[in-house]
């Protein structure tokens, strides 16, 4: 009787730990496109120079360069999975000189980062040419600077 009450038992937890392992495989909130795992899982048309930088729901592909002959920065934003969504020059939020190559290090977290804002190590903040004025506008309502974000 004794082993048939365990043979019971361990069928049971071998039910609910099956069970268990297939919700998770089911979840909606795949693991693997968490930032810890996308640093493992760069795509190919991504620089390897990038940098990952944390984002709520995923992560974003950034990078940027001095170009000397232009005097501008010019930055790369991909999504997680490689998609492009910015190539262009980036122009200082604050409205200063471009930044030069070695203050051009991009952290893996900044609570202000996004597609349309480049934070970087030394506080500094890139932003898209081509929708600077609205990037701005939204910055500044962030920093309190506006009383609405248009």
């Amino acid at each position: 009787m004794g082993s048939r009450r365990n043979y019971a038992m361990t069928s049971r937890m071998l039910v609910l730990g099956l069970t268990a392992l297939l919700a998770l495989i089911e979840c909606s909130c795949h693991l693997s496109d968490q930032p810890m795992f996308l640093e493992y899982r760069r795509p190919a048309n991504v620089p390897p120079d990038a940098t990952l930088v944390d984002q709520a729901k995923g992560g974003l592909w950034e990078r940027c360069a001095y170009d000397p002959q232009e005097s501008a920065n010019r930055c790369e934003v991909y999504n997680w999975r490689g998609g492009v969504l910015y190539n262009e020059e980036f122009l200082p939020y604050d409205g200063g000189a471009p930044v030069q190559p070695n203050e051009l290090k991009i952290p893996k977290y900044a609570p202000l980062a996004g597609p349309d804002a480049i934070c970087l190590q030394n506080g500094r903040i890139l932003l898209p040419k081509s929708g600077f004025e609205r990037a701005k506008k939204h910055l500044d309502w962030i920093a309190g600077k506006r009383s609405s974000p248009s």
